[in-house]
């Protein structure tokens, strides 16, 4: 029998050159998940530390553990509330909404909103990876500009700070916003035939895009930045061709509208809160002078991310020539480089323009609040930087012809570099004492850290050194009122009454609307016997603050003391539905409830003291005693 002959099979093994070209093409489909992959694990890995941080003092108590709205959790009257509230000078219901749904998970303390932060920035680097990927089909180059986004050092404020979960929501929704625009871009429209799939991601990026809005006002801009994209990379119209751009022009009213919604809204909010600096605090002309400083700045921050602090102060007067002149001509210079290479370096153009333009709404125009510059400020405005840099590396790399395994190295070198500069700065935010004595290791004359630090001294217990820093804050800063309200609170608990009701004075001649100034000064006049002129304080910290639950214990307090036992219990339920948690409110509840001959709610309301401070020894006396329904209720309130 004859062998047969064995043939060639018709499945040619591959040739070296193919299979390379196989594998490459594998890898090339692979990349995206790898990359989500390494961005996530080098994300992680730098901010892992914020999820063992507590709270600080600056703002924080504001948004989240001292505001008694947030402390209840996510509730149908929160979400009223969150939509009206002018609350810390914002409009921001989505912020507020998130931090009650943390509590509602999680509970008060600052795990749950540490690690929602800790979250959305991870999220926020993959979208923007995604939404860089869907506009340019550059995988690599989207990778490595989401990830210095990710890992650079000027973004730990808005990860690491409980208070700037609007800036992480924010881009969460801008990201989101982005993405859903490239995909609206991307589908050609056809004449013949409407296409709702494309109007469906037209209508969901301007869904997306007043989400974010509604988180921050920062993403006004937004309309300004999809024309940048138009542009450069999605090349929707060549330059200078108004045939090609009113269409597009058009298409971004819908935006523009709801921009100037948010604008009008956002200005009301921040000038009924008193954030705005008035004109003649800080003039016009001062204000443009530091225009190019305050882009200088931030540029030489994000090349050199060091001396970094939580505040940077407005220093009085304004900047001096020497380094107003070289800012302005570096900012004028890379405007005119970016124009001449609107079509050699599209990506330069692009990236320096959304830089430029991003940081408008805060570089000063409006000076809102206190700061010069502010790390937060750069979270979304960085990016059009990394898009320069990773674009810009690119072309270089190309060019110069450098092998591949060089460029890979160099971008492994950058990002581990910034995973060490972010874990190092993280362990200034390990408490708040240690990140405001950076601060004044940053700026000597910084008003407000020595103003906070002051704080953490008084909680500390060391009243001494409270006041000492209170009277360097106010010795740098002197028309600031809530130095002065907390300086009188810390001479009022150290005997010194008349000095504390001098500070509170000079506290709401600053500042008439400082309902915690009326609170405190009415407190002393209480307790000073000045009843009568207490309470008209005491309500009218409850006009300006109605959620003010210290207030109303301390309003029902006062009304007791003259005899007025039905209002002072109304005062004390209003207190209570404002935080349950305030011992001191059921104590003093309960005691007015036996003077009214109520004992069967007393007692239910001195047990309620006792759960939430067992050791509460008026709440304790009361149950011995079985205080009778006679009693002339002696025993003394229970002060917040």
């Amino acid at each position: 029998m004859r062998a047969r002959k064995l043939t060639a099979s018709s499945h040619k093994p591959a040739t070296a050159k193919e299979a390379a070209s196989r594998q490459l093409f594998t890898t090339y489909r692979a990349f995206p998940v790898l990359a989500a992959i390494l961005l996530t694990l080098l994300t992680a890995l730098a901010y892992l530390p914020v999820l063992s941080f507590n709270f600080i003092r600056f703002d924080d108590p504001l948004y989240f553990s001292g505001n008694p709205r947030v402390l209840r959790g996510l509730t149908t009257d929160g979400l009223a509330w969150a939509f009206h509230t002018r609350d810390v000078a914002n409009w921001h219901p989505l912020t507020w909404l998130s931090l009650m749904m943390d509590v509602s998970l999680f509970g008060q303390g600052p795990f749950g909103p540490h690690l929602t932060n800790f979250l959305l920035h991870i999220a926020n680097t993959l979208l923007l990876f995604a939404a860089l990927r869907q506009l340019t089909n550059a995988p690599g180059r989207s990778a490595f500009a989401a990830g210095l986004f990710a890992l650079h050092p000027l973004h730990i404020e808005s990860v690491a700070w409980v208070s700037e979960r609007k800036d992480v929501l924010c881009a969460f929704f801008g990201f989101l916003a982005l993405w859903a625009y490239a995909r609206y871009a991307a589908a050609e429209p056809n004449r013949n035939r409407p296409d709702s799939r494309r109007l469906l991601f037209y209508l969901l990026s301007l869904l997306l895009f007043e989400l974010g809005l509604l988180s921050k006002p920062m993403l006004v801009t937004f309309p300004f930045l999809l024309l940048l994209l138009d542009f450069w990379p999605l090349q929707r119209f060549p330059p200078f061709s108004g045939r090609q751009l009113l269409p597009l022009l058009i298409e971004k009213v819908p935006f523009l509208l709801l921009t100037l919604i948010s604008c009008v809204l956002t200005l009301r909010a921040q000038n009924e809160g008193g954030a705005v600096q008035p004109l003649s605090n800080l003039p016009m002309s001062e204000r443009l002078a530091n225009v190019p400083v305050e882009y200088f700045s931030y540029l030489a921050k994000t090349f050199w991310p060091a001396q970094l602090s939580i505040i940077y102060p407005i220093q009085r007067p304004g900047p001096a020539m020497w380094l107003m002149l070289p800012a302005s001509f570096a900012v004028v210079g890379l405007c005119s480089f970016a124009l001449w290479s609107m079509r050699r370096f599209p990506f330069f153009f692009v990236g320096w323009f959304w830089f430029l333009g991003t940081l408008v709404p805060v570089i000063g125009l409006v000076q809102v609040g206190s700061q010069f510059i502010a790390d937060r400020y750069t979270y979304i405005p960085l990016i059009g930087i990394f898009i320069i840099v990773s674009w810009g590396a690119f072309m270089l790399l190309s060019r110069w012809r450098m092998p591949v395994g060089a460029g890979r190295i160099a971008v492994v070198f950058v990002l581990a570099s910034l995973v060490l500069v972010t874990r190092w700065q993280l362990t200034f935010w390990r408490d708040g004492e240690t990140l405001f004595r950076r601060a004044l290791e940053v700026v000597p004359d910084n008003a407000i850290a020595y103003a906070t630090l002051g704080q953490y001294s008084y909680e500390g217990g060391q009243p001494d050194r409270a006041i000492e820093d209170y009277r360097h804050a106010l010795a740098l800063e002197p028309n600031d009122s809530d130095t002065h309200d907390n300086l009188g609170v810390v001479l009022a608990e150290q005997g010194q009454a008349d000095e504390a009701i001098a500070e509170y004075n000079a506290a709401l001649r600053l500042n008439p609307s400082n309902a915690e100034a009326h609170n405190n000064l009415a407190n002393v006049l209480h307790h000073k016997g000045r009843t009568d002129e207490a309470i008209p304080h005491f309500r009218e910290a409850l006009r300006l603050d109605p959620d003010f639950p210290e207030a109303h214990n301390n309003l029902g307090n006062a009304l007791a003391g003259r005899g007025e036992l039905t209002e002072a219990v109304s005062h004390y339920r209003a207190a209570l539905d404002l935080n349950p948690n305030l011992a001191e409110a059921h104590c003093n509840l309960g005691l007015a409830l036996v003077r009214l001959g109520r004992r069967d709610e007393a007692v239910t309301e001195f047990n309620a003291t006792l759960r939430l401070k067992p050791d509460f020894a008026i709440a304790l006396r009361a149950l011995q005693k079985l205080v009778p329904s006679s009693g002339n209720g002696s025993s003394p309130p229970a002060r917040p």
